[in-house]
């Protein structure tokens, strides 16, 4: 798909040249779900073979107060210049209030929801509408964002496997199953019925699980999934999380004792472990 918006690419590409120095400290914020982590994973790497090093990234686990007191520390003890972000609407977090904070700073938006109306000049903004002019940005994960816009760079096809887990996990599979369904053939792995049951998708799975539990693990989980070379390894380090199943099929094997009925409808009030 050709890119529309040729201004905003033309100040990423004068960015990126920038960036090869390694004088700007950057930073990545990416949302804490599969989309978001995915295309962070796809971002860091291909910022890696453009030889520009990524000294931090941050999960967005509280977008409400994304910008708060503990952003504003961490960006001025890290002298933070440069920041990126994936599958975050910023406009919808405290930013407009914490724009002072960052106007001397250059932010770099990956973002498929809905697109704000202005755009501040040190904001690069990324939306598959604005970008490409796609109808339906809701379906243009930021998986497939990050990756198409890199592709314009370098070449990211081994990371295929990872923009397939972002796709599927965000419920995009529709518009990009044959690229889907070409990842699974290449990996030698069967197409399913359904794009869940997928070997590959197993790894987006047990990440979501991971992301369901305690801080601690959550991290740990993103931490194993940016790791990973292949969706194989990223399946290995990521099976601790598969504890989080057992307790989904124990209720689902359950809850027949303790559901309350009342006319035709049935009440289920559950307590999990996990989120």
């Amino acid at each position: 798909m050709k890119i529309i918006d040729q201004k905003t690419l033309k100040q990423l590409s004068e960015l990126l040249g920038e960036l090869k120095s390694g004088e700007k400290t950057v930073l990545i914020i990416h949302d804490v779900d599969g989309d978001g982590t995915s295309s962070a994973k796809i971002l860091q790497e291909a910022l890696k073979r453009l030889e520009i090093k990524v000294k931090l990234k941050f999960a967005a686990y509280d977008r409400s107060n994304l910008f708060g007191d503990f952003m504003k520390e961490f960006l001025e003890k890290r002298k933070v210049s440069v920041i990126f972000t994936t599958d975050i609407n910023i406009f919808s977090t405290n930013y407009p209030q914490q724009k002072e904070l960052l106007k001397n700073k250059t932010v770099v938006i990956f973002d498929h929801h809905e697109a704000p109306k202005d755009i501040e000049k040190n904001v690069l903004y990324f939306h598959p509408t604005i970008t490409y002019g796609f109808k339906e940005p809701s379906q243009y994960c930021t998986s497939k964002l990050v990756y198409d816009v890199f592709s314009e760079y370098t070449d990211l096809t081994d990371l295929d496997w990872v923009a397939s887990i972002g796709m599927v996990s965000d419920s995009t599979y529709p518009t990009w199953k044959e690229f889907v369904d070409k990842t699974l053939t290449d990996l030698g792995l069967p197409i399913p019925k359904s794009p869940f049951d997928s070997e590959l998708q197993r790894a987006g799975i047990l990440l979501y699980y991971g992301l369901s539990m305690d801080r601690a693990s959550a991290d740990a989980a993103i931490k194993a999934y940016f790791s990973a070379k292949s969706y194989q390894e990223a399946l290995e380090q990521l099976k601790p999380y598969q504890v989080v199943e057992e307790e989904i099929h124990q209720l689902l094997n359950s809850w027949k004792k303790i559901v309350e009925k009342k006319g035709d409808i049935y009440f289920l009030v559950v307590k999990p472990k996990y989120k």
